[in-house]
């Protein structure tokens, strides 16, 4: 999704009321959903570091 300079200025102008930073055009926040254990030889690859399978999701 493509922006005009003049929605980027609109957008850093946002984050700097917001939080001071400067120059910022967007933000990337995760979390661990927690799925279903999984069995297996990948079983080990979705254990969460507090004990239960999750996947680690990005948005942007």
């Amino acid at each position: 999704m493509l922006q005009t300079d003049a929605e980027q200025n609109k957008i850093i102008a946002g984050f700097y009321a917001l939080c001071g930073f400067r120059q910022v055009i967007g933000a990337i926040g995760r979390t661990h959903v927690r799925i279903p254990k999984n069995g297996g030889d990948v079983a080990q690859y979705y254990i969460y570091r507090k004990g239960y399978s999750s996947i680690n999701i990005q948005v942007v």
